[in-house]
């Protein structure tokens, strides 16, 4: 007796293996709309695709400040004015994951003592640096003449 292998069916085309890839991206994108709605989604795309302005959020800039203050007691005191610890970055205060912005410009933040205004630019942390400067003052002191 002869037995015949029945193999019907066990091989799928090409085509229908990559309509099924497609349906299942489908069901994805249509899963992540009605979890994420379509603003969230869309910041989500953004993020992921286009870069933002993130900026330091405020307890990690400080902790990067009291960094670059002893970063700073490495240099020559005639190169510790252009030390991180002296140069403006950004921040993300309120978390949304976009540094802060007055209108169109981002803030600049300094991690030395100045007197802040609650808007405008720039806006300071006042973190404290006692590392001495080429002209005699601190550190902190040196950076506020400078800028």
């Amino acid at each position: 007796m002869s037995r015949k292998n029945n193999k019907k069916g066990v091989e799928l085309s090409l085509n229908t293996i990559i309509i099924a890839i497609i349906v299942i991206i489908v069901l994805v994108v249509v899963l992540a709309l009605f979890l994420f709605g379509f603003k969230g989604l869309s910041d989500k795309i953004k993020v992921v695709f286009f870069g933002t302005t993130a900026g330091f959020d405020k307890t990690l800039a400080l902790q990067t400040c009291a960094n670059r203050c002893d970063q700073a007691s490495l240099w020559p005191k005639n190169t510790r004015l252009d030390s991180p610890y002296c140069s403006s970055f950004y921040m993300d205060e309120n978390n949304d994951g976009v540094a802060e912005k007055e209108g169109d410009v981002f803030v600049s933040y300094y991690c030395y003592k100045g007197t802040n205004i609650n808007t405008g630019n720039p806006r300071f942390l006042n973190v404290e640096c006692t590392v001495p400067a080429e002209s005699g003052e601190t550190l902190d002191e040196a950076c506020k003449l400078k800028n």
